[in-house]
């Protein structure tokens, strides 16, 4: 359920258990009035199954889960596949050289160093992400980003069925 945006509370856990003892006529200490397992049980449980946690939900907004669908993603694709190839063009034709010659810069030093114990205004924000920027702009992060959505090289197959999760709940055979 949490693959597809909407996961369950331990209130809807222990209810859950609940009724999956009762239907399978599995021997329980749990609440009978509440119909519901009990907060130690659930702890207990949590120990037991260490790949599950209880934490805070992202939230995410509806629009943006329903869009992300197979059907939306290969028009996608099929619209950059058309102009892909005609955009490609060659390092030197664009002024950019494989043999970088750094230029002298101005950089900002380490900002809380020079202003310990002071909070961050927001006109100091631009002076941080400046820096910060900087550092986590690099070509490889371009390039992995590229690949990894399948826009170079070109790919329209990378995402997987577990990626299309959240819009599975709204498929609608339609094209929007």
């Amino acid at each position: 359920m949490s693959q597809r945006l909407f996961g369950l509370s331990p209130k809807d856990v222990k209810q859950m258990v609940f009724q999956f003892c009762e239907k399978n006529g599995i021997i329980h200490k749990f609440n009978c009035a509440t119909k519901s397992a009990g907060k130690e049980w659930f702890r207990g449980f949590l120990k037991r199954h260490n790949i599950i946690s209880v934490r805070v939900a992202e939230s995410t907004s509806l629009h943006r889960a329903i869009g992300f669908n197979r059907i939306k993603v290969n028009r996608f694709y099929d619209e950059l596949e058309k102009i892909m190839f005609n955009a490609l063009f060659n390092v030197d034709e664009s002024e950019f050289s494989i043999c970088h010659k750094p230029r002298k810069v101005v950089a900002l030093n380490t900002w809380l160093r020079h202003h310990p114990c002071r909070p961050v205004t927001e006109l100091e924000v631009s002076e941080l992400f400046e820096t910060a920027y900087g550092k986590a702009a690099t070509v490889q992060n371009c390039q992995s980003g590229f690949k990894k959505c399948g826009i170079y090289p070109f790919n329209r197959k990378e995402f997987t069925e577990e990626d299309f999760a959240a819009a599975k709940a709204t498929d609608h055979s339609y094209v929007v």
